[in-house]
């Protein structure tokens, strides 16, 4: 009977210590080999695409603790995308309110200008895919493929802090220099009631050089950075809004390391070197440039000698060269400093003290009428001979998208009408 007895309660035990002990270790060994497994990693990976809405990649996943993840190699943008935005380590931390990411550096493309408004316009506007504040802290943000060695100070050491926040009234993004910086900006929507329309608004000051994609994306001109450079970076003040009829509002600052090369490629105009936007003042209205007074200058370049002429037939000015230079020669030149003004009345484009924008060795290459031409010049001058000039390339399309609309023909009521 005692036998018996020691057998069942030895059993008993052998029963709790399965139920108690070995059990849950295997199901935590299990679910640690699930973590470290692939199949994890594309579950998260799938996940995060459905959420961006973008093709990403993941190198690597390590839980640190419960909450938090250490991720390697997260990329976004896929082989049709191209890798638009990059960061080589992260860490992910997920509360019940709130998601954390903090990564040493990210490195953007210029197509991440557009995966960065995308994301930002959804955020403000789909509560319902986006359920958690976000906050996003990056130590460095440069342009991809362009060589460390290359960057400016500025660009190079801009730490960002991304906070994305909800209230009862609306959604704002404010994005800082660095956690407590005070340069920053905030994208904020506003929900209309009954009686009035919802709205965005923008605006802040930024005293560094913040990459150009992310001005870019903030205000939906996402093929700017293609145009000006993967280089160019943005400081100034600004204030806009919209409230669907397109933005309004202002801006005052400067865009340096503009590449000449960029905002020429794919247009009949060959021109090489860097330069220097400082921007006195440019007003927006419904979407477009209103009026701009902005102040070019640059250093050492090179301009082709057809370039010069293109343009100079394009503004009605006149371009002096020796007869024996060919037209697809290229001049060297060892200036560019002009001043232009923009509004309805067309673009008035003047060189120092009236002189030439555009000088080599002492003698001026491009000599500019006084008076204003037309915007639309601009598109001839970017178009191949023999095409209609709108729109004959994208930058002459975008360009005339952004610039004022000339002014209109003023016509007489019909009570001012002669009758026949």
């Amino acid at each position: 009977m005692f036998i018996a007895q020691r057998a069942d309660r030895a059993r008993r035990v052998r029963r709790v210590f399965l139920a108690l002990c070995l059990l849950p270790a295997l199901v935590l060994a299990g679910f640690a080999a699930w973590r470290l497994s692939p199949w994890h990693r594309e579950s998260f990976r799938r996940r995060a695409a459905a959420i961006l809405g973008v093709d990403v990649s993941v190198g690597a996943l390590r839980h640190l603790r419960p909450g938090a993840v250490a991720i390697e190699g997260l990329v976004l943008g896929g082989e049709s995308q191209g890798a638009v935005l990059s960061l080589p380590r992260a860490v992910l931390e997920i509360t019940a309110r709130e998601v954390r990411l903090h990564a040493e550096a990210a490195e953007i493309a210029p197509a991440g200008a557009s995966l960065l408004s995308r994301l930002a316009r959804a955020w403000l506007s789909e509560p319902g895919r986006f359920l958690h504040d976000v906050v996003v802290d990056v130590g460095t943000v440069v342009p991809a493929r362009v060589p460390s060695a290359a960057l400016s100070g500025d660009l190079s050491s801009v730490p960002l802090r991304i906070e994305c926040v909800a209230s009862p009234y609306g959604r704002a993004i404010r994005v800082h220099a660095g956690a407590g910086g005070e340069d920053g900006f905030v994208v904020q929507s506003f929900v209309g009631g009954a009686e009035e329309s919802s709205r965005l608004e923008v605006g802040g000051t930024w005293s560094r050089m913040l990459p150009v994609g992310i001005v870019a994306a903030c205000l939906g001109w996402t093929a700017l950075p293609e145009y000006v450079g993967p280089m160019a970076t943005v400081s100034g003040a600004f204030t806009a809004t919209d409230e669907g009829g397109g933005w309004r509002g202002s801006f005052s600052g400067v865009v340096d390391g503009i590449d000449l090369a960029s905002c020429t490629a794919g247009s009949p105009l060959v021109a090489e070197g860097r330069v220097r936007l400082d921007v006195d003042r440019v007003v927006i209205q419904a979407g477009r440039v209103a009026e701009a007074t902005v102040r070019v200058a640059g250093g050492r370049g090179v301009v082709g000698r057809g370039s010069l002429d293109a343009i100079a037939i394009a503004f009605s000015g006149r371009a002096p060269a020796p007869s024996t230079m060919a037209p697809d020669s290229r001049v060297p030149y060892d200036t560019l400093n002009l001043r232009a003004v923009i509004d309805e009345r067309g673009i008035v484009i003047e060189g120092p003290a009236g002189g030439s924008p555009i000088e080599s060795g002492g003698q001026g290459l491009l000599v500019m009428p006084a008076g204003p031409v037309p915007v639309s010049r601009l598109a001839w001058a970017l178009s191949p001979a023999g095409v209609p000039s709108v729109p004959a390339t994208s930058q002459s399309a975008w360009l005339l998208s952004v610039l004022p609309l000339p002014r209109a023909a003023t016509v007489p009521p019909p009570s001012a009408v002669p009758k026949r």
